[in-house]
């Protein structure tokens, strides 16, 4: 399809077309159109072919200017892009880095609040350790006090017993005499030593008995302390 082209200039106004075209000419810079004389036309023609063509060279410049200025938009653009890529790829960056800290802040902050409870526990563990060694040091001297004091109990009754028996033996060579007295005594101390000795006994069997419960617990929670100290020297923590 034809592009249908306006008509400026015709043969009728031709002379006032070069003008009005001569002072375009002068204001864009370029020299005007030399005055048209029909005896000789030739300068004019010769004028207008100049201004076409000078129009022209600047019209080659405007397309080149604007296919170099295409092509740095279009360079502009891909660097643009390029930029936004690398933009994206530092903000991942960035988030996977975020995430990472904040996951190593809470980690450490677990961390801390686990060597908190650790340190309060093993101070606990040894406070009841040292508590129960005091029990143990305790039980142990009330046994040993209990023990000799029933240990001269017996000795004491059995050197009434002997006394008695002695006397009972010397009076035999004598004759017979009235010794129930003597044999009410003897039976009264030996049920009393029987009963000493029975006491001593249930009370050793009892103090035993709670010594190794207690220091079956002592062992329960040293292992315990142990487990805690080992989990704490594992962990690169100081035991305080």
């Amino acid at each position: 399809m034809e592009c249908k082209q306006s008509i400026y200039c015709t043969s009728s106004d031709f002379l006032r077309a070069t003008e009005t075209i001569s002072e375009d000419l002068a204001i864009v810079g370029l020299p005007p159109i030399v005055k048209y004389s029909e005896k000789d036309p030739v300068p004019t023609v010769v004028c207008l072919i100049n201004s076409v063509w000078t129009l022209l060279q600047h019209r080659q410049r405007l397309v080149d200017d604007k296919r170099l200025l295409d092509q740095n938009i279009t360079g502009l653009s891909q660097e643009l892009l390029y930029v936004k890529q690398k933009q994206q790829q530092l903000e991942s960056a960035l988030q996977l880095k975020e995430y990472e800290l904040a996951k190593k802040n809470k980690l450490i902050l677990s961390n801390t609040q686990h060597e908190v409870d650790s340190k309060k526990k093993i101070k606990s563990l040894k406070q009841e350790i040292h508590e129960m060694q005091q029990h143990l040091k305790s039980k142990e001297w009330q046994f040993q006090h209990d023990f000799k004091r029933q240990q001269n109990e017996i000795a004491s009754l059995q050197s009434k017993l002997r006394g008695i028996l002695n006397k009972e033996k010397g009076e035999k060579w004598k004759g017979p005499t009235d010794s129930s007295t003597e044999r009410k005594t003897f039976s009264s101390n030996e049920d009393l030593l029987k009963k000493c000795i029975y006491r001593l006994e249930n009370n050793i069997q009892q103090l035993v008995k709670e010594n190794l419960e207690l220091r079956k617990l002592l062992e329960n929670v040293s292992s315990e302390m142990a487990d805690l100290i080992k989990e704490r020297k594992d962990q690169g923590g100081n035991i305080t």
